[in-house]
């Protein structure tokens, strides 16, 4: 593994150079002199070449054994996909002993090796290169013509040496099984004709092993490599194939020997015993988005900046917001990356997991910035430029205009809310609307019939019936102008993927940036047609919200019911099969899984990320329901959440599917019984056909009615803080404040029911005060800062002429929700034990003083031993009645 060679370069996340996900390494070398090769770097064998534009030298010298380290890093993507490592040049025989050497480490380490060659150096007898061959499970080899004068004349080596070259190494590859991929770049004018085609394809199939046909597109993607070494580029006028001419050699060379679509490859073995996704695109794309460590990016913060500076401050709010977020549509830089098959990013400019900022809820200092730079848990990258636009333009001209800024002085002044904020700071709850809106919603299915035309054709209607009611017509207004932003976005999208199909040299990454072309200049203006325009204009409508608004919780619903349609009929017309559905459904889920939400730089929220939930299951669940719960549950991502709803009507087959996909291990998917979902929210005010149709869970586990609710959560009450104020007559001990009522000594309590009841009291305090702070926070979002794009996903908004901070969802609702509850109950399941017998008095007084002292000591360990919540014990059952 010592042995030493010449590279130009490690080339990760690879998917046409051999089966699966796989690292190319490139050996520097080459016999042959193609006028047309794409990596010109790689011809000559002279490590010292350089590029004209850098003192850094095109090739390295590196040991078997330092190539084999870093190519096994991705050992865990090479074994999910039957990927590995392609040794390629260059010509990799110009430096056999060092390939041999790779090769063999490779083996070593479990890794799958493909050789690519062009099989003119083989020497049968070779021990070297026997022993290279036996390293090999695919030989990936180019044979460029058929006539022995023209292959001399294009290359500088006789056909014959090729030739001779591959039907030996295939001999030595048929004693073990393995295959020979048999390549053929079409040349304009030298080779792209049926005629030379058939020959190369008869050649293929005369190899003793099994073999495969394959014709490479010419394209000019190396004329900057040629410029960059200071080398002519003798193709860079030569036309690109015509699509129909390229087909038709396709099928002439297919009806001889079979292109390589999937060989069978020998698998390496599985050590980590976990598949992270089913499709090769799936594990590169993962890759590559993990590849990029998470960043804060101030486009949009700039951009929002700009808008609201030049913007007529008497125009009203909600007209004003609709503004802005066309001008974000308008003016933030948008990509598709290379490995996409849906298109939409919030923030494309710095990579597939950048996070957008949001200053009119909370302009961060610098100071916030760099804190977020190197704290001890996530960190985010933040660029210089980043941090000039912050100190400059952004946080001046927000300062004092923000929500949070507007919260904050009504925690300071308001004495007759929250005791000068006293509630707050001693944790009785807490508060999150400065970072992030506060709204809870999801998507139901009416859009996936509509599209945003038959939300138009609505929103006409209520603005001809508007007589008077200005702020009713401001927010129809706004949600019609929202909604047509959103679609100038989707067609720029639409324009960017036809340029960019219009430069693709590769077919098949053609074809599919026209589909992603003709989704996003269909939806979401219309309703979608097919299963791939379903999920891109979910995809789109999840970006607005998100470009929009730093919501806490957004997400599609019921997805697996509203896909159903558009699979089953893409699947009877033979448009789609479950393989490739599977592999539109990664490319949802991960980028769903790259969306964060904009740090705090607050240590706990370092590694928040948006409540997208995927609720699958219910009454009658489909084959597309378990496809898209294998597809989750195999991607091993943080997001979206994975939910599966159970009924007393879910059929075995689908109880027994979750059973298996909660079985693997990955802490999901959680399961919720649904018909007790459906009966809370009736309890709620919910009527029974929309709890029946759209009953679910949103946020943390909040139940909600899907597409119909607007959710209203601001923090967490701390249900335990009410009995620490109970033991301590009102006063915080971390503080000496009196924060709550005074209900009494607790040295005067002789019984549980006694602290019961000044618990009772302290709570109501601890209420009163987080629900001022919710109005005071709700009145903020509706007054200063409307999202109508969100209002108008959401049933009720448009036909009532009403944004979602006003009340417009069918279903409104706020959410007080209780932490501690299992402490809380084991505390009075305690004092009901042993309040009789160590006295009530005593148990405060050593909570007092942090169980200090031999009493102290004492009552800790009697506290230690009584039974707590959650062991099925009918004595904390008492503490749970309280």
């Amino acid at each position: 593994e010592q042995q030493q060679g010449c590279i130009v370069r490690l080339q990760r996340y690879c998917l046409h150079d051999g089966p699966g996900v796989r690292t190319c390494v490139f050996l520097k070398g080459c016999n042959m002199r193609c006028g047309w090769c794409c990596n010109p770097e790689c011809i000559s064998a002279d490590p010292a070449e350089q590029w004209l534009s850098s003192s850094e030298g095109a090739g390295r010298l590196l040991t078997a054994a330092q190539v084999a380290a870093q190519c096994a890093d991705d050992l865990p993507f090479y074994n999910a996909s039957h990927g590995g490592v392609t040794i390629t040049g260059g010509e990799p025989l110009v430096q056999a002993a060092f390939a041999c050497a790779v090769a063999r480490a490779l083996k070593k380490r479990g890794v799958q090796v493909v050789l690519e060659t062009n099989s003119s150096l083989w020497r049968p007898g070779d021990r070297t290169h026997e022993r290279l061959l036996q390293c090999v499970d695919l030989l990936i080899t180019d044979v460029k013509h058929a006539e022995e004068a023209a292959h001399v004349q294009a290359t500088g080596v006789s056909l014959a040496k090729v030739l001779d070259g591959v039907a030996w190494a295939a001999g030595q590859l048929a004693t073990r099984g393995g295959q020979v991929w048999v390549r053929t770049p079409v040349i304009p004018g030298f080779n792209d004709n049926e005629e030379v085609v058939r020959a190369i394809a008869c050649f293929a199939a005369s190899l003793q092993c099994h073999a495969f046909y394959e014709l490479l597109p010419f394209h000019q993607n190396a004329v900057g490599k040629y410029q960059a070494l200071g080398r002519p580029y003798c193709y860079a006028d030569k036309p690109l194939l015509l699509p129909e001419h390229f087909r038709c050699l396709q099928r002439a060379a297919a009806a001889v020997v079979p292109p390589p679509v999937a060989p069978r490859v020998p698998a390496p073995p599985q050590p980590l015993g976990y598949t992270i996704g089913s499709s090769a695109r799936a594990v590169a794309l993962k890759s590559y988005t993990e590849a990029y460590p998470p960043r804060v990016s101030s486009y949009r913060a700039r951009a929002l900046t700009e808008f609201m500076a030049a913007a007529d401050p008497s125009t009203p709010t909600a007209i004003r917001q609709a503004e802005a977020f066309a001008y974000l549509c308008e003016n933030l830089p948008i990509a598709i990356s290379p490995l996409d098959l849906l298109a939409g990013d919030r923030d494309s400019a710095s990579g597939p997991r950048s996070i957008p900022t949001f200053p009119e809820l909370w302009a961060h200092t610098t100071a916030q910035l760099e804190q977020t730079c190197t704290r001890d848990t996530q960190r985010f990258i933040v660029s210089h430029e980043d941090m000039r636009a912050y100190a400059e333009t952004i946080e001046p001209f927000w300062r004092g205009k923000t929500v949070r800024d507007g919260l904050q002085h009504y925690f300071t002044n308001s004495l007759d809310y929250d005791l000068n904020g006293a509630m707050l700071r001693c944790g009785a709850y807490t508060q999150f609307t400065d970072f992030f809106q506060p709204y809870t919603v999801n998507l139901n299915d009416w859009l996936y019939k509509e599209g945003f035309v038959g939300l138009w054709r609505l929103l006409d209607v209520q603005l001809a019936a508007v007589v008077d009611d200005c702020g009713r017509r401001e927010a129809l207004l706004a949600m019609r102008a929202s909604t047509r932003a959103l679609v100038s976005l989707a067609r720029r999208y639409s324009v960017l993927a036809r340029e960019m199909a219009a430069a693709e040299p590769l077919l098949s990454r053609r074809a599919e940036l026209d589909v992603i072309a003709r989704a996003c200049e269909h939806v979401p203006e219309y309703a979608p047609r097919t299963f791939f325009e379903a999920l891109q204009m979910y995809w789109l409508l999840h970006i607005g919200v998100t470009l929009e608004s730093n919501s806490d919780a957004f997400g599609p619903g019921h997805l697996d019911a509203y896909l159903l349609p558009f699979y089953e009929r893409d699947i009877a017309a033979g448009e789609l099969d479950a393989v490739r559905a599977k592999e539109l459904l990664e490319c949802l889920f991960l980028k769903m899984h790259a969306h964060y939400t904009t740090p705090t730089f607050l240590d706990e929220n370092a590694t928040f990320v948006y409540f997208c939930n995927v609720q699958l299951g219910g009454d009658e669940p489909s084959p597309l329901t378990a496809l898209m719960l294998d597809t989750l549950s195999g991607l091993h991502v943080f997001q979206p959440l994975v939910q599966v709803f159970i009924s007393r009507r879910t059929p075995e087959w689908f109880v027994h599917h979750t059973c298996n996909a909660v079985k693997r291990g990955t802490g999901y998917p959680a399961v919720f019984n649904l018909d007790s979902i459906r009966r809370q929210l009736c309890a709620q005010g919910c009527s029974e056909a929309d709890a029946e149709a759209h009953g679910g869970v949103m946020g943390c586990v909040e139940t909600i009615c899907v597409g119909k609710e607007c959710l209203f959560t601001t923090g967490y009450l701390n249900a335990a803080k009410p009995l620490e104020l109970a033991m301590n007559n009102g006063v915080d001990p971390l503080t000496g404040l009196q924060v709550g009522p005074r209900t009494g000594d607790p040295h005067s309590f002789r019984t549980v029911h006694e602290v019961l009841a000044a618990y009772e009291s302290q709570l109501r305090e601890v209420v009163r005060c987080k629900y001022a702070a919710d109005w005071a926070a709700e009145s903020a979002f509706a007054t200063t800062l409307p999202t109508p794009l969100r209002s108008a996903l959401v049933e009720g908004c448009a036909s009532r002429g009403r944004l979602l901070e006003c009340g417009g969802a069918c279903y409104n609702s706020s959410a007080l929700a209780a932490t501690c509850f299992g402490s809380t109950v084991d505390s009075f399941a305690a004092l009901e034990a042993l309040g009789g017998k160590l006295g009530i008095g005593r148990i405060a007084q050593a909570l007092r003083t942090n169980f200090e002292g031999a009493n102290g000591d004492n009552v800790r360990r009697t506290l230690a031993q009584q039974p707590k919540w959650g062991n099925n014990d009918e004595r904390v059952r008492t503490g749970a009645m309280f």
